[in-house]
């Protein structure tokens, strides 16, 4: 794949054909009854839901998670009865995170049974995201705000999926794993060895779950209506959070940087112009951005999503990077360094982008994005993305966080 590659997407479906007289309410198109029994893995070491006994054994907290998710909630219940269809692994391991989902769900061995019953709920709509409606996925070939707009998009998702089970708990008389995640009891060490709460950064959006619920209620829904309602509240919510534009904003940085000196040609020495000569994979096209992409990314079947279909993509920056301007400002040098690739050549659109930089005091242009690559694969650096740049750039911690949105990064630099 050549510079201007993009990230394919790994997770191909595994998913049965839609059987058209499918239960409504099963989610994704995988049928509830006539399952093809070729397809299932009954391999008595795979710990899926066809090997409960050997996955009790293996990961005991997932499987007792997913019993009481399956038990307390309607959508928890139905996502079990997908994950068993879709022949989804569970496993438990050390980490540095909570878990993991995609075309499997992997969870911190050290979380709590009850911190599990959302984290598997959160990964298994990932799962249905990539397996069902092959929306989790982000290209380097998109600009890099459409990027973000993507992964908000997907993680929304996935939170709303997450706390719509938690209150669904909460509902049916079990309000202890609401409670776990809003009175912030979870506690382990990151990468840098510093101890976090990692479900601190949702509070705030489970508040407004909760809020747009009480508020349906009180203007005479149902209980499924304002399920829905609320739901939709978490979703906006997510985009406008700047806890998690900060932490997910720099995973998306690595990874477009990632791809863009990954692919490369390996004898090059820094990350100039002449290194632009492969030619445009015109077999790949775009991953588009609209409001319906967005609601996809939301979806349970045909005829169910998790929100109501009022979605509209997010156009200012002071969304999609609050008050974070040297982030805004990295992302545009990485989108003027991506400009350089698709166009081979110095041409109008480099030299206007170029001279926007400037006059927005962009401190990343003289920034080797090959260099920053090298130490982002270094397990032993324990720096974010944006510490890596600005330490290039020669920009302290410390006055990044002194900068206002607006203000030109000019002054602050060594």
């Amino acid at each position: 794949m050549g510079m201007c590659g993009m990230f394919r997407n790994l997770f191909g479906s595994n998913a049965a054909k839609a059987n058209k007289e499918r239960d409504s309410n099963a989610i994704g198109s995988l049928p509830l009854d006539n399952i093809d029994e070729s397809k299932i893995c009954r391999n008595k070491k795979i710990c899926n839901l066809h090997n409960p006994e050997y996955l009790a054994d293996k990961a005991p907290k997932v499987f007792q998670a997913l019993e009481e998710m399956r038990t307390y909630s309607e959508l928890g219940s139905r996502l079990y009865d997908w994950a068993k269809r879709a022949n989804i692994t569970f496993s438990e391991k050390e980490m540095d995170s909570i878990g993991l989902g995609g075309p499997y769900v992997v969870c911190n061995i050290n979380n709590s049974i009850t911190l599990n019953v959302g984290v598997i709920a959160h990964e298994l709509m990932h799962c249905i995201q990539r397996q069902e409606h092959h929306c989790e996925s982000r290209t380097s070939k998109q600009d890099t705000r459409s990027y973000i707009i993507t992964g908000k998009g997907i993680e929304a998702g996935a939170v709303a999926c997450q706390l719509r089970v938690l209150y669904e708990m909460k509902l049916n008389q079990h309000p202890e794993y609401w409670d776990d995640l809003m009175e912030n009891n979870t506690k382990f060490k990151d990468k840098k060895g510093d101890e976090v709460k990692p479900m601190e950064k949702y509070m705030h959006i489970a508040e407004h779950f909760e809020l747009g619920f009480k508020e349906s209620i009180s203007d005479g829904n149902s209980s499924s209506e304002a399920i829905k309602d609320a739901s939709t509240a978490a979703y906006n919510a997510y985009f406008r959070s700047q806890f998690l534009s900060n932490g997910y904003n720099g995973l998306y940085l690595k990874e477009i940087i990632s791809e863009l000196v990954e692919s490369k040609p390996d004898d090059s020495e820094a990350f100039t112009f002449e290194l632009f000569e492969d030619e445009p994979d015109d077999s790949i096209s775009d991953l588009s951005i609209s409001n319906n992409s967005l609601y996809k990314m939301a979806k349970l079947n045909d005829d169910d999503f998790l929100i109501h279909n009022d979605i509209q993509i997010p156009l200012d920056d002071k969304i999609l990077f609050g008050g974070d301007n040297l982030m805004r400002q990295a992302f545009d040098y990485v989108e003027y360094s991506k400009l350089i690739c698709s166009s081979f050549e110095i041409n109008y659109d480099v030299t206007k982008s170029r001279a926007e930089l400037i006059e927005d005091s962009n401190p990343y242009l003289a920034v080797d994005l090959v260099e920053v690559s090298k130490v982002l694969k270094d397990k032993n650096d324990k720096r974010d993305t944006l510490e890596v740049m600005n330490d290039f750039a020669g920009i302290s911690n410390a006055e990044q966080l002194t900068l206002d949105f607006y203000a030109p990064a000019k002054n602050h630099t060594r």
